[in-house]
């Protein structure tokens, strides 16, 4: 894509205003916030499962920025990222007052979880907050466990993804979906980022969690906005040994079973003369190179570690993909389209939301060689499929502002 067509993109991604509404899933979308209207300042406890590299990270981030600087006392609970998941890459401002909880870890475990509940009580107990609001799965039990076991009067969980379906045994979905039930119970608000979410939510949980739910976008870091060269897309592509313009695919995701990087192989080897950019790493790398390696697009493959900024790697391609078997939100869509790059996915969770009414989504059990004709087919008309964003909708500011008015908004009914 020309460097043209991006800039136009961007031109036409003005800021617009979004209306309250009912949404098909029966949820309230808040009104725009455009000012912090809280008259005294609020003690808010944010818990986070892990600072990985993702969208939840730099989710977090812009609120460790936004809170304090709307007058609000501010402090964050973490735990430590799994292996190769860019522990450090992103990061929260150096100012945040920050708490590390090293038994708050991603996988199951009796013994470290009892420690990181009777921590995260007592991190409780000393700041007195009068929110405590958790993202991420296992921050979302425990942290909302403790909550309500010291009696934090409002408790707030945001659901970026969800692992009630697709990530483990049936076994362990039911064990899951069980506990969250009763966290949604008590919980006095759901976070949930589109509408397609909070259906699933509402049709995994029971019509009784859909008073609860409410929908605020995620937001995007305004950098995201800025301006590329033309010479840093030909000097990226150079270091990474893409010829002249190769058609180029970019796919941001952690190498992992639910993301699928097999598939985003098989569909490369299905597209002759493309590129494709893996932006991730993961337990699946070698297996992704050892398949890359006999298909023969092994030339054809860039892994690339994990960043802090790609948005020169998105400025390298020519498309965004995901080939995920299941979906949260994915912030980097809006990162992509952001940068003026059409989307192309496979239909599962919210990619729909987020992806844009013009993307290309495929089916989730299609095979690679499918989802290459049908890209085939589109790709003279990739810049036509570029979805501007309304950039108020996405703004940090919007995100705090509704945030805080939901935290004042008391109980749900």
């Amino acid at each position: 894509m020309s460097s043209g067509s991006r800039a136009a993109a961007r031109r036409n991604s003005l800021p617009g205003e979004t209306p309250t509404v009912l949404g098909e899933a029966g949820i309230v979308e808040s009104a725009a916030a455009r000012s912090t209207v809280m008259s005294s300042s609020l003690r808010i406890l944010r818990i986070v499962t892990r600072l990985n590299v993702g969208g939840p990270t730099r989710h977090i981030a812009m609120l460790c920025r936004g809170m304090p600087a709307s007058g609000h006392v501010h402090r964050l609970l973490f735990g430590p990222c799994d292996s190769r998941e860019g522990e450090g890459i992103l990061t929260v401002p150096a100012e945040t007052d920050r708490r590390f909880v090293p038994d708050l870890s991603r996988g199951i475990s009796p013994v470290r979880d009892a420690r990181a509940y009777a921590q995260l009580r007592r991190e409780i107990r000393t700041f007195r907050p009068d929110v405590v609001h958790t993202h991420q799965s296992k921050a979302g039990f425990l942290g909302r466990a403790a909550a309500f076991a010291e009696r934090v009067p409002c408790v707030v969980h945001t659901f970026h993804g969800h692992v009630l379906q697709g990530y483990w045994p049936l076994p362990v979905n039911w064990v899951l979906r069980a506990i969250e039930r009763r966290s949604a119970k008590k919980s006095t608000w759901l976070v949930v980022q589109a509408e397609a979410q909070a259906a699933e939510l509402a049709r995994l949980l029971g019509d009784r969690v859909a008073p609860k739910l409410r929908l605020i976008l995620p937001a995007l870091d305004p950098g995201f906005l800025t301006g590329a060269a033309p010479a840093d897309r030909a000097r990226i592509r150079a270091s990474l040994g893409i010829p002249g313009e190769a058609p180029t695919l970019v796919m941001a995701a952690r190498l992992v079973p639910i993301k699928r990087p097999q598939k985003a192989v098989r569909l490369l080897a299905a597209l002759p003369g493309f590129h494709l950019i893996l932006l991730g790493d993961g337990p699946l790398r070698s297996r992704v190179l050892t398949l890359a390696g006999e298909l023969g697009v092994l030339e054809r493959l860039h892994i690339v570690a994990l960043q802090s900024d790609p948005r020169p790697y998105y400025d390298a391609a020519d498309l965004a993909i995901l080939t995920s078997a299941q979906e949260g939100t994915p912030l980097c869509f809006l990162e992509a389209r952001a940068r003026g790059l059409p989307i192309a996915a496979t239909d599962v969770g919210a990619v729909r939301d987020v992806a844009g009414p013009h993307a290309l989504l495929w089916s989730s059990e299609g095979r690679p060689e499918d989802w290459a004709d049908a890209l085939g087919a589109a790709w003279d008309r990739r810049n036509a499929r570029i979805d501007p964003l309304d950039l108020w909708a996405h703004s940090p500011e919007r995100l705090v502002g509704e945030l805080l008015e939901l935290y004042r908004s008391g109980p749900s009914r």
